[in-house]
Order: C-alpha cells, then sequence, then structure tokens
C-alpha cells in the first residue's frame, strides 16, 4: 500500500509537471499583457520548482538503488562467510537481506518518473545531447541485469539453500553462484558509478 501511495503522488506530480508545460506554451504564444506577464512569472516559478524537486527525486532514487546494490554485495559476502561456518545464521541473513529487492524497485520506480518529469518541465532539451543518451542506454541495461539476470541467480541461491538445509549436506556448488551473484552485483555498481559521472559532466 505504501508502495501505491508514493507511485500515486509520483504520478500526480507528473501531472502537474505536463500540465505547467502546456500552461507555459499557451502564455507564450499569446500576446504579452501585464496580467499574461504575471502568469508566466508564476508559471516559471512553478517550473523551476518542480524540476527542483524532480532532480531530487532522481538523486534520492539513484542515491537508494545504488544503496541497495552495495548492501545487496556487502551480505552475500558475509552470508557465504557465515553459512560455511554456521547455515542458521548464514540462512538469516540471506532471509533479512530479501526484501532488499523490493526497495530497490521503489528506488528505480522513483528514478525514473523523475526523470520522465524532468523530461517533461525541460521539453526534452538532454533528448539530444551524447551524455543523456548514454545514460538512458546504461538505465536500459540496469534494470535489464537485474530482471534478468540478478533475480534469477538470487532465487536460485535461495531454492539451493532451502535443499541444503532440508538435506543436511550441500549438494549444489553454491560457492561458485555467489561468486556470479558478487560479480553481477560489482558490474551493476560500476553502472551506477558510469551514470554518476555522466550526470556530473555531461559531455556532448
Amino acid at each position: 500500500m505504501v508502495f501505491k501511495r508514493q507511485v500515486a503522488k509520483l504520478i500526480g506530480i507528473v501531472a502537474t509537471s505536463v500540465a505547467v508545460v502546456y500552461l507555459q506554451k499557451k502564455v507564450t504564444t499569446a500576446p504579452h499583457s501585464f496580467t499574461q506577464l504575471s502568469v508566466y512569472k508564476i508559471i516559471d516559478m512553478k517550473m523551476e520548482n518542480s524540476l527542483q524537486v524532480s532532480l531530487i527525486l532522481h538523486i534520492i532514487g539513484l542515491s537508494t538503488v545504488f544503496g541497495v546494490t552495495l548492501v545487496r554485495y556487502i551480505l552475500s559476502r558475509k552470508f557465504w562467510v557465515q553459512y560455511k561456518k554456521d547455515k542458521e545464521k548464514g540462512l538469516t541473513i540471506l532471509q533479512a537481506s530479501s526484501k532488499l529487492p523490493l526497495i530497490a524497485g521503489i528506488g528505480l520506480v522513483l528514478l525514473i518518473l523523475s526523470g520522465f518529469m524532468m523530461m517533461a518541465i525541460t521539453a526534452g532539451v538532454f533528448g539530444h545531447q551524447l551524455w543523456f543518451r548514454i545514460k538512458m542506454i546504461v538505465v536500459i541495461l540496469i534494470i535489464a541485469v537485474s530482471v534478468f539476470l540478478s533475480k534469477g541467480l538470487e532465487n536460485r541461491l535461495r531454492k539451493w539453500v532451502t535443499e541444503d538445509m532440508i538435506e543436511g549436506s550441500s549438494t549444489h556448488p553454491i560457492g561458485n553462484l555467489i561468486g556470479r551473484i558478487n560479480t553481477v552485483q560489482l558490474f551493476l555498481s560500476s553502472l551506477f558509478i558510469l551514470i554518476f559521472i555522466l550526470s556530473v559532466f555531461k559531455f556532448n
């Protein structure tokens, strides 16, 4: 329910931003009377505020997903160290990390929606710049790796650990699987760092 309310609020902000852009175009295409100039200033101020809010949400979303990725990497390594010593403690760590994908999903939705908001407010001014196109490709790559690779590996890990706990002996190469998961998390972290670099330098 909390996730749905957050998404609903973000959709409301996006709709407001689009409406502000539409009103600005209406004002700029009409003759500039004193009243219209006043309206234009109000709309301009609202657009600036909306852009700042969108940027803050964008940074929060990006930082959330990046932070969760690092935490998952750390917990994955800690899980394997503990699991080899005490399977019960290792399982506790694995269960504790099971809710992290939900937090990462919320951050990713926040990242995408705030990005659309900024595009709407700025009328797609960044759309033709090289750094922005590269950023979009990187974001799509992050989504693809997270959904089709990382999620599958982690589901397999939980299945193998469950079977291992039931049978009482290791019948699967869990160590090798942990290594693959850690490699994927490091790869995703490098992509997030690349996004930060592109957002800061904005080269063409």
